[in-house]
């Protein structure tokens, strides 16, 4: 193995040590690895930081931010109970006109 290797382990164990002890919000761990890769010279700026600037990873991040808005409203309890409504319906009406036998 490589110095750089070794190096780019090393701060991904660090990375994962730092998400399971929770302490930093969720996002920090992974800027704060893209950091000390760029300063260890195991890779350069452009590299690092190069994946946020993917369309997926800022749909992602926009859908996170309304999520995090929306549960701080009951919309979501709304949601979520008019979805569990629709199975049970669906259900129901799906044993209601199928043989038992076929259900399984």
């Amino acid at each position: 193995m490589t110095t750089q290797m070794i190096i780019a382990l090393a701060i991904t164990a660090l990375m994962i040590i730092l998400i399971m002890r929770d302490k930093l919000p969720f996002g920090v761990p992974p800027l704060i690895a893209c950091l000390l890769l760029v300063i260890t010279g195991v890779v350069d700026i452009k590299v690092a930081f190069g994946g946020f600037a993917n369309s997926t990873i800022m749909m992602l991040a926009a859908f996170m931010a309304i999520i995090a808005a929306l549960q701080k409203t009951s919309f979501i309890i709304t949601f979520k109970t008019a979805i569990f409504n629709m199975a049970k319906k669906g259900v129901a009406a799906r044993d209601k006109f199928t043989p038992s036998s076929a259900i399984n």
